[in-house]
């Protein structure tokens, strides 16, 4: 009896799998198929003409998902420029000073920039290449700038807000206190780098203005022009 009961209980330990979950706005999954126990995912930008910022990959552990803040996609115009092509279709990008304000129906997302550098594969980038004095290098996975190896940063998650939206009629400033200092909420208003952003909602029937928004030298952008 004893063996019959082992038999029974051995499908339950079986590895599992974990099944695709949404993929965020604008990206989809490097794989269609559900991923294996103790193996990882990645997101995708749908329109290779843009670069993933934040969050890239979950993994799959124990037939559950090891949840991260997963990243979206954007424009490498809207937050800084390339400065040198590498090889196997790897280009560099030097990152304005800056904080981009990803907004959608359910969540606003605020990731901030310094003026650091990062590399990202793009086949085929056919666009504009900025001036760089310095000389870049990739070497098992490590960037060197003029032969110094230097922290490549690919977008840093500063706010994660579930009842914002962003209102672009907000007239307030919030004092600076220094060079650059971290978003924050006062009276229910999110100041970004020292501009009013967004605004709570009371109810969450309320519309919200959807989109992504780059704000830096005391100007709010969307998609390179002045809106606030």
């Amino acid at each position: 009896m004893m063996v019959v009961f082992l038999l029974v209980l051995l499908p339950t330990y079986a590895a599992g799998s974990c099944k695709l979950p949404p993929a965020p706005e604008g990206t989809r999954w490097n794989q269609t198929t559900p991923a294996s126990d103790d193996s990882e995912i990645s997101l995708v930008c749908k329109d290779r003409s843009k670069v993933l910022l934040g969050g890239e990959s979950i993994y799959c552990d124990s037939g559950e998902w090891r949840m991260k803040k997963l990243g979206y996609c954007e424009d490498i115009s809207n937050i800084g420029k390339v400065v040198q092509l590498l090889e196997d279709d790897q280009i560099v990008v030097r990152y304005d000073n800056l904080n981009v304000v990803a907004a959608t129906k359910k969540q606003l997302k605020v990731t901030g920039f310094m003026a650091q550098q990062a590399v990202y594969k793009m086949k085929g980038y056919k666009g504009p290449v900025a001036k760089d004095d310095a000389v870049y290098e990739l070497k098992e996975d490590w960037l060197y700038k003029d032969g110094t190896p230097v922290r490549q940063c690919h977008g840093n998650t500063l706010m994660v807000l579930d009842d914002y939206t962003v209102d672009l009629s907000l007239p307030k400033k919030y004092p600076r206190k220094g060079f650059r200092y971290f978003p924050i909420i006062v009276e229910g208003i999110l100041y970004v780098d020292g501009l009013a952003v967004a605004r709570k909602v009371e109810s969450p029937r309320t519309k919200r203005l959807e989109g992504t928004f780059t704000i830096g030298d005391g100007k709010i952008y969307r998609k390179g022009k002045v809106v606030g």
